[in-house]
């Protein structure tokens, strides 16, 4: 199932689908990196759907471990950290 979350997540197909994959996934018991990983597309699925509280707690989580889901999501963490600061600046300079 993870699979198809992430073949779903790459072709653009709705992300609603995406987070049913992995709550499927999750039901079924997977061992504690798989969970991670399931936690990291559910987390991008919820960006994409603009429920960025929610993806920002996902992250959060992810990010506080020490594992290759860590990195990513503390380098999606410090990308949007980022963004939102060029944005500032240029909006600002608009001004």
């Amino acid at each position: 199932l993870v699979a198809v979350a992430v073949a779903l997540a790459r072709s653009g197909a709705d992300l609603r689908e995406v987070l049913a994959a992995c709550a499927a996934a999750a039901q079924a018991g997977p061992a504690p990196v798989q969970r991670r990983a399931l936690a990291w597309y559910r987390a991008n699925a919820l960006s994409g759907l603009g429920e960025d509280a929610a993806a920002a707690a996902g992250l959060l989580e992810l990010a506080a471990g020490d594992d290759a889901w860590a990195l990513l999501a503390r380098e999606r963490r410090s990308a949007a950290a980022f963004e939102a600061a060029v944005d500032g600046v240029l909006a600002a300079s608009v001004r």
